[in-house]
């Protein structure tokens, strides 16, 4: 089927179920605007007041706050608070309804579940086209995700869903340079353009496989759009996707339990724009519940304004970032950069925050050597970097140890290990980063 029938069919099915979908792609049209109109403010405020009278009025974990009516009035929760007060976070109106599951991996060490109903699903699969539409996706387009897909994963979808949909689900679990040079053979070989959602480590090893192998043909090959999802995307793999493919590669912020959150655009590859229409974001400061300055590190807030089934308000979803309220593409804050986790930021031998992205751009210069690097924090002043080796031996010890030395404190113990694989996590992301000191605190 060709991808413009493909298109009018999901439309014309959208149709004759009255629209919802539709309703939902306007509204993100109306809000997600870089200068949204009074209508779009109204709607916005709308959904939040409508939000908090449903949660005060049937939930018993937010009974208590039946007299306030601003989001701030209400406590920040966090995965813990949810899994001790599980069934309390639950609708009374969606107690016989059906309800769809959407669970976390516990890469941070907490597995959870969240509840979602109907409304709440429909609107995260139009939150993905609309994404999908601001990095040159046209819907009906073929589209490639490449994900590390678990035993069993609830999201793989049947044959013919991908079919109508033009997708092709693709492990990239246990990749190695046999599997990279089947699927650059399988991309190479399509005829139309094509468009691809990828986890960043996955990216990253196709992109160091270029640079040793090289691969017939792959100049010819019409990339849309790259999206890289689930890790942090590094310079290297960013400046060297683009050289090989063709295309900006744009990094998306979501998680399993809210949905997209915040994506970069083909306008803006810096900053990440936030999904204003879905989600109510806020900055806290590290230490406290009070608003963090701009340019600040600050976590991230979230309050998910769909999800009746199971009402999120202020949810703090363990990571942190820098954010700017001076943007020349919307008049909305953005996200200028996401550190990742909380509980795996750096800190120098005094104590400062050392950015993950300084961590990366020390291995810049011997990405040549490393299959995989994991940088871990094991103590105030103590610091262990696990090398997966191209060959044998890595000479530059001395000098790497010198400029990790340089930056993290001269009185920094740094050590290596060398090790035959950095395991992925059950989320499927690979975690380069890691403080383990700061975790056992």
């Amino acid at each position: 089927m060709l991808p413009f029938l493909r298109k009018k069919v999901f439309w014309c099915l959208d149709f004759i179920k009255g629209s919802p979908l539709k309703k939902h792609y306007n509204e993100l049209l109306l809000i997600n605007t870089k200068s949204p109109s009074l209508k779009a403010i109204k709607r916005r405020d709308e959904r939040i007041t409508l939000l908090i009278s449903h949660a005060t009025r049937t939930t018993k974990f937010y009974k208590e706050f039946k007299n306030k009516t601003k989001l701030i009035d209400f406590p920040v929760i966090n995965k813990i608070t949810i899994q001790e007060n599980y069934n309390a976070f639950k609708s009374d109106l969606y107690l016989s309804k059906p309800t769809f599951e959407k669970s976390t991996s516990g890469s941070t060490g907490i597995p959870l579940t969240i509840l979602q109903d109907k409304r709440k699903k429909e609107r995260n699969t139009i939150d993905t086209l609309f994404f999908l539409n601001k990095a040159n996706y046209q819907l009906g387009s073929k589209f490639y995700d490449i994900q590390v897909w678990l035993e069993n994963d609830y999201t793989l979808l049947p044959k013919w869903v991908l079919r109508l949909r033009n997708m092709i689900q693709i492990n990239i679990g246990n990749i190695n340079d046999t599997n990279i040079s089947k699927l650059l053979n399988k991309l190479t070989n399509e005829k139309r353009s094509i468009n691809i959602s990828i986890v960043s480590h996955g990216l990253e090893l196709i992109c160091k496989y270029l640079d040793k192998y090289g691969f017939k043909n792959i100049e010819k090959l019409e990339v849309n759009s790259i999206i890289t999802i689930s890790e942090s995307l590094s310079e290297y793999v960013k400046l060297s996707a683009e050289k090989y493919f063709g295309t900006k590669v744009l990094s998306r912020y979501s998680n399993e339990e809210l949905g997209i959150i915040a994506q970069q655009l083909m306008v803006d590859d810096t900053n990440f724009h936030i999904n204003w229409a879905s989600y109510h974001v806020e900055f806290l400061k590290m230490d406290s519940d009070f608003p963090a300055e701009e340019n600040e590190m600050a976590r991230i807030i979230v309050t998910d304004l769909f999800n009746y089934c199971m009402p999120i308000i202020r949810y703090d979803t363990g990571d942190v970032a820098w954010f700017s309220n001076n943007n020349s593409y919307t008049n909305f804050p953005t996200i200028t950069r996401i550190e990742g986790r909380k509980m795996d930021v750096i800190y120098t031998t005094s104590g400062k925050i050392y950015s993950s992205y300084l961590v990366d751009f020390q291995f810049y210069d011997y990405f040549q050597y490393i299959k995989q690097y994991q940088f871990i924090q094991t103590d105030a002043s103590n610091y262990l970097i696990k090398l997966n080796l191209e060959n044998e031996k890595f000479p530059f010890e001395t000098q790497l140890r010198s400029m990790f030395l340089e930056n993290l404190g001269l009185d920094a113990t740094i050590s290596f290990e060398y090790v035959d694989e950095i395991p992925v996590l059950a989320s499927g992301k690979r975690k380069k980063i890691v403080n383990t000191y700061k975790t056992a605190q």
